[in-house]
């Protein structure tokens, strides 16, 4: 089959071929009438651009000295006060991915106000920058004074409103999934989930949104693996210590599932010696915290994807909110610790554990 190339589609489209590439790759520089006349020339004559040609131009691109602006892309500061570590690694793992692929990345502070908005925006394109990632904000922030329209942009996670840019997040279905196999494999056949109201939900994005794709990946792989689950546990704190320790035993667990600060406070303080009695795992991994087993977020590769991701919209000239909402997810890797050991008399412990008195 004859493959329709670039110059035939110019002709067609009555522009000379580099107009019709710029056409083809959405460049604000040509008119959007004649945009969209190359388009839709292009797509009624079929023709497809040449991957191995596009790779060729793209390196002999990368040999010229690069174009001010395009090397440099900027992180978007909004968050008051200490900088939260998980977003320090993100900033990490991006700043490392982009020296990769020979950007810079410049962090800029954006207040959240309609003049600090449209600062920001005259700032960005001064300095030529086009490319822009959006950290964690305040949850349900709505940031409609920013010309989002000049720019490509990523943003991590759930808590930016609007706009709804394309997102990079972690996998929190598959974490869960993860995190529940492998207690499986250490022996453990009765697993609890403990939700607090200072989960993730406001830890890392100020949501309900997350916990809630926890407990429905928690219900559903855990009917997978192990039958009829228990019910999550969502109270906490010291009133609600009794009621923990009967959930524990009148369940029969042998290991629970934290989400959220508190939830770890609740283990420890409930008399249950861990992981003698009952073993300990936590959605989010903390580094700091190596004793508790659990799914380390993979914080630098989100930080790295979102960089792989702004580069391609910026090779495409995709700017402002998509039409089609996409989000990037990453997976997480099982950290052992010593909050969980090597089951062999799981059941009977379980069995003993439900037939004894609550501990107060």
């Amino acid at each position: 089959m004859h493959r329709v190339t670039l110059k035939a589609v110019a002709q067609a489209a009555g522009v000379n071929p580099s107009t019709a590439s710029l056409a083809l790759r959405n460049c604000s520089r040509i008119s959007q009438a004649t945009r969209d006349r190359v388009m839709d020339v292009a797509r009624r004559m079929g023709y497809r651009p040449d991957p191995v040609l596009a790779a060729l131009n793209a390196y002999r691109l990368g040999l010229q000295a690069p174009v001010a602006g395009v090397a440099t892309l900027g992180w978007l500061e909004m968050h008051q006060g200490p900088r939260p570590a998980f977003v320090s690694r993100y900033l990490a793992g991006a700043k490392g991915r982009a020296r990769e692929l020979g950007f810079t990345v410049d962090e800029i502070a954006l207040d959240g106000t309609p003049v600090g908005q449209q600062r920001a925006a005259r700032i960005l394109l001064a300095r030529g920058i086009r490319g822009l990632i959006i950290p964690p904000v305040s949850h349900g922030m709505v940031l409609s004074d920013f010309p989002w329209d000049k720019f490509s942009s990523v943003s991590f996670g759930y808590s930016l409103a609007k706009p709804e840019l394309t997102r990079v997040t972690f996998d929190h279905v598959s974490g869960m999934s993860h995190l529940l196999m492998e207690l499986q494999l250490l022996g453990y056949r009765r697993v609890g989930l403990h939700i607090t109201n200072d989960s993730d939900a406001t830890e890392r994005t100020g949501q309900v949104q997350i916990p809630r794709i926890l407990e429905g990946a928690y219900l559903s792989e855990y009917r997978r693996l192990f039958g009829p689950p228990p019910p999550v546990f969502y109270q906490t704190g010291a009133q609600a210590r009794q009621a923990y320790l009967q959930w524990v035993n009148k369940q029969g667990l042998d290991a629970i599932v934290l989400h959220g600060k508190t939830g770890l406070e609740d283990a420890c303080a409930s008399g249950l010696r861990i992981p003698e009695d009952i073993g300990v795992a936590v959605s989010i991994f903390n580094p700091e915290v190596p004793f508790f087993a659990g799914i380390d977020q993979n914080d630098h590769a989100v930080g790295q994807q979102a960089v792989d991701t702004l580069d391609g919209l910026l090779r495409h000239n995709t700017c402002g909110e998509p039409v089609n909402r996409i989000r990037v997810l990453v997976c997480g890797r099982w950290q052992s610790g010593e909050s969980v050991t090597w089951q062999k008399q799981t059941q009977e412990r379980a069995l003993l554990r439900r037939a004894a008195p609550a501990r107060r």
